[in-house]
């Protein structure tokens, strides 16, 4: 069989079918012409006819002896690559493809060209159906360290983009990014975030479905994953991290996340505050309190603020109104009334209230019981003064001008709040503070008694002379004057 000394014509996608007369023609007059045959091949593979362009390369191999056949098939791959990058610098992607997939037949372990046809597929929106076996492939001689050898970065940079964008999670990416030479290559930058930001994305899915576990791992996969993310978004990822922590239970490590957060932006208020909690759930579980619920930890960081003004000062007197399990009472006396000469008055039924009806009456009636053991715990105890009874009664017993903040959290109704408003006022020294619990607290059936309704009719009455501080989930008012 004789070589043409011209290399063969690229086939025109649109000529395919009326240019194989000819090759056929040209074939029968010189059957040894290698030239015509690579053309039809071609031109059958570009008219979908693959199977018979198999039967014409085996019917030129059979005319060739072993070394003949050998420099015929690189002779054959050699120009259907080169006609394929011409498809590819064309955009002809389907003739691209189907190129390229009988080069797969010769080359089935090439890594560059299992990478170009996923590539292919995706632009042609066939990798589902198709493109999945290259991704195989190519993923298989990749998990050896010989296939980086032979990989064009360029060619699986850009593949890895396209991937990232349908299919963020295969495993692909695990091994690429385990590489070395991957990590250290500033080209990969860009892909490897975006697949970072795919798992943070995963993980805040899996967090809202409740599945910590997994929404954990997506938090520390994308962790693992990102190169050089902005301070501002990996900041993000750590509270991502500490948040879920937390609700695993596991504060030490919520602790250690939730303080790189801080660490990383300063100005991620959320971090900051759910560090402090973080830190509150160790120290409690350190003093082995009994506290069952917690509606007052998510108050500390305000409370750190407004109230920052009193601690460590002699002879503070505080009046606390509903005190359930003391949670907020221990804080207070741990972190503001640290002066050996400060003292708190709880008052609370330890009965609940309205809004505890539907409370197990075992859980209720061991209130007080909770409540006196923490205050225990507390090591402060000899500081407490305890009044079991209603607030509305106990209130027009304490003396006047006495106390130099009260924190109000009894009876959510607006009706009982305005009662211990008013009652309170006397209470409270000129400059102290009142602290209203849950201004925000809703009664779905009884909206007309919504505890803001109670505080704005107090606010509203005595706006001479009070000062709003604070208005969020708290309402905190200065006294300004009798």
């Amino acid at each position: 069989m004789t070589h043409s000394q011209q290399p063969p014509q690229t086939v025109a996608p649109t000529g395919a079918r009326e240019a194989m007369p000819s090759y056929a023609a040209g074939i029968q007059a010189e059957p040894g012409e290698v030239t015509d045959h690579t053309s039809l091949i071609l031109a059958l593979l570009l008219a979908e006819r693959a199977p018979e362009a198999q039967t014409v390369w085996l019917s030129v191999l059979s005319q060739q002896s072993a070394s003949q056949q050998q420099n015929s098939t690189l002779e054959l791959i050699q120009f259907l690559a080169t006609t394929a990058e011409q498809y590819e610098q064309d955009a002809s992607w389907k003739n691209a493809w189907l190129t390229r997939s009988y080069i797969a037949q010769f080359l089935p372990n090439d890594i560059n060209n299992s990478l170009i046809l996923i590539r292919l597929a995706i632009e042609l929106k066939i990798f589902e159906q198709e493109g999945r076996r290259f991704l195989a492939s190519a993923t298989h001689s990749l998990a050896f360290a010989q296939g980086f050898e032979q990989v064009n970065l360029n060619l699986l940079e850009g593949v890895l983009q396209k991937l990232a964008a349908i299919h963020p999670f295969h495993e692909l990416f695990d091994i690429c990014f385990l590489n070395d030479n991957i990590r250290q290559n500033p080209q990969f930058n860009t892909v490897r975030n975006q697949v970072a930001i795919a798992h943070n994305n995963l993980g805040l899915v899996f967090h809202q479905q409740g599945s910590l576990d997994q929404a954990f791992g997506a938090f520390r996969r994308c962790l693992e994953i990102q190169a050089s993310i902005s301070p501002v978004h990996l900041s993000k990822i750590f509270l991502n991290l500490g948040v879920t922590s937390a609700q695993k239970q596991q504060f030490q490590s919520a602790e250690t996340y939730l303080k790189q957060a801080v660490e990383l932006d300063a100005n991620n208020a959320d971090a900051a505050r759910r560090l402090v909690d973080a830190r509150y759930k160790l120290h409690t579980a350190a003093k082995s309190y009994t506290f069952t619920s917690d509606w007052f930890s998510f108050n500390i960081p305000t409370w750190q603020v407004y109230l920052q003004q009193f601690v460590g000062q002699p002879n503070l007197t505080v009046l606390e109104i509903g005190s359930w399990e003391g949670r907020s009472t221990c804080w207070l006396l741990e972190d503001v009334l640290t002066h050996p000469s400060s003292t708190i008055t709880c008052v609370d039924t330890f009965e609940g209230s309205f809004e505890h009806q539907s409370y197990d009456p075992d859980y209720i009636k061991s209130l007080e019981d909770r409540f006196d053991f923490n205050i225990q715990q507390s090591g402060a105890s000899e500081r407490v003064k305890k009044i079991v009874g209603s607030s509305h009664r106990v209130l027009k017993s304490l003396p006047p001008n006495t106390y130099d903040f009260i924190y109000i959290d009894g009876s959510h109704l607006a009706c009982d709040v305005l009662i211990d408003a008013v009652l309170s006022w006397p209470l409270v020294k000129v400059q102290g503070l009142l602290v209203f619990d849950d201004y925000d607290f809703r009664f779905p059936n009884q909206p007309n008694q919504n505890t803001q309704i109670g505080i704005d009719a107090f606010v509203s009455s005595f706006s001479p002379k009070i000062e709003i501080i604070h208005k969020g989930h708290q309402l905190i008012l200065r006294k300004l004057a009798e």
